[in-house]
Order: structure tokens, then C-alpha cells, then sequence
């Protein structure tokens, strides 16, 4: 999810005053007008793919910005980051409604598309983190994107659905751009890699098998940091 390249070109010339880069969003979402299409949001693939999909479209083309709210949960953060002319780096933090009324115009009247070309995720039972990288074009039949970069997306799973719980993103600069095998391959998604951990019962389980009282000590010392206990 990308706040459209003209934000980053100002972000970049330091077109932000540091305090509209650190004043907190004052409102949440809307509340959705239409119901969530299951497609969209019964897996992890289908809800990063609407995220990308709900934002891209040639130039004169409405978004479905309904589309894009149940996606969300209502007090979802996007927040773009990049550097200042200065050097210094800043952020945005947006909730969906700044998101659509500071971008969508741009994007509606401009055209912009965007693809995901690689992803590395991890998931701890309803929690997941993605590292997804993407590829921003003007068009769907450039050859080439005008920029690429990377989004930290947090997804949750209420026991019915997957939500989006914050995007962060960060653009390629020229000092910190990354090679083709860091980033994908322009066209195709690639995981690097996809872990799945054990819940702590499951764990506590499998360790108690085999009755090693060190292993076992340090599943509690772990219990005791996170503040879980059985």
C-alpha cells in the first residue's frame, strides 16, 4: 500500500513540517457500507491480495473505497515513512479515511498500479506479520515500475476472518536500493519464507515427551516474559 509517488517525491523534499509528520490521526473508519467479500478476507493471500488490488486502477477509474474499509479493522494505522531533504527521516501515521481522502483522488485521476513481486511471512496462531514487497506502476502495461519498496503488514484473525491491523511502509531509495534476489522477481511472488509456530499448550506438550527439565525451564522463562501462563 503505497501513498501514491507524488507523496513520497514531497516527503522526500521535506514538504512535511515534523509536526504533520508526528500529529496522531484524530478519527477512525467509517463504518463499512457494504459486507466484506469472503474472498477477500478468508485467507492471508486473498486479503494482500485486495489490499493491492482495491488501490490500483487506470486513470478516470473509481475506487472501491467500501471495498477497501472491510479490510480494515476500525482503528487500522497506514503509516509511509521515507527521508526528509535534510536527511532526517519522518512518518506519517493515517488511519483509513486520511489514506482515502488524501490519496484516492491522486489515484483516480492519475491511474497507478501496484504488485506485489515478493513475501516473507510469519504467524504465530491468529497473529501475522508479512514483509511484502512491491512494485508501483503508472500504468498496467509499463515495463518497468517507477518505484518499488517494501510493506510491514500486521494481519489478525478474530476466529472468522483476517483484518489488516496496521500497514508500514518504507520506498527504495538510491543509497539503500536492494538487489532483484531481495526483492523478487518483477512479475511472480516469491516467499522467502513462511513459519508456523507451535501454540505454548502444544509446545509445553512435545517438551514434557521427553521429560528435559532444561528445555522445559525455558519454555517457563518465556511464559514469565510474555505474561502468559497455563
Amino acid at each position: 500500500m503505497k501513498f501514491f509517488y507524488c507523496f513520497l517525491v514531497c516527503l522526500l523534499a521535506g514538504a512535511f513540517s515534523a509536526s504533520a509528520i508526528h500529529h496522531p490521526a484524530a478519527t477512525f473508519n467509517k463504518i463499512d457500507s457494504i459486507a466484506p467479500d469472503k474472498k477477500d478476507v478468508s485467507s492471508i493471500d486473498g486479503i494482500i491480495a485486495a489490499l493491492y488490488d482495491v488501490i490500483s486502477g487506470p486513470a478516470g477509474q473509481k475506487r472501491n473505497w467500501d471495498r477497501m474499509r472491510t479490510l480494515f479493522i476500525p482503528e487500522a494505522r497506514l503509516i509511509p515513512t521515507g527521508k526528509r531533504a535534510d536527511g532526517t527521516s519522518g512518518k506519517r501515521v493515517l488511519n483509513v479515511e486520511d489514506y482515502i481522502n488524501s490519496s484516492g483522488p491522486f489515484l483516480e485521476k492519475n491511474g497507478f498500479f501496484e504488485q506485489e513481486i515478493g513475501r516473507k511471512t510469519d504467524q504465530f496462531g491468529g497473529i501475522v506479520h508479512v514483509f511484502s514487497t512491491y512494485a508501483s506502476k503508472k500504468t498496467a502495461t509499463d515495463e518497468k515500475p517507477f518505484m518499488r519498496g517494501i510493506n510491514s503488514i500486521q494481519l489478525w484473525n478474530d476466529g472468522t476472518r483476517w483484518w489488516i491491523v496496521t500497514v508500514l511502509w518504507q520506498s527504495e531509495t538510491p543509497e539503500g536500493k536492494k538487489s532483484k534476489a531481495e526483492f523478487g522477481t518483477i512479475g511472480s511472488r516469491q516467499d522467502a519464507s513462511t513459519r508456523q509456530y507451535l501454540p505454548t499448550t502444544e509446545l509445553l506438550s512435545y517438551l514434557r515427551h521427553y521429560r528435559d527439565r532444561t528445555e522445559i525451564r525455558h519454555v517457563r522463562v518465556c511464559q514469565a516474559r510474555s505474561g502468559w501462563h497455563q
